[in-house]
């Protein structure tokens, strides 16, 4: 996600999850999974799967 009108269409379209340069740059999975609820919404088959 880049643009902020590309954001509100996709949340208008019922999107809750948005990731991109719109909200932070690329960073390690480690520097991500620190964040204050960065991995919440995942069920553990998503964090088995992921990387």
């Amino acid at each position: 996600m880049t643009e902020e009108d590309n954001m509100e269409l996709l949340t208008n379209a019922g999107c809750d999850v948005i990731q991109g340069y719109l909200f932070a740059k690329p960073m390690p999975k480690e520097a991500f999974e620190a964040m204050p609820g960065s991995t919440d919404h995942l069920s553990m088959n998503h964090r088995e799967q992921g990387g």
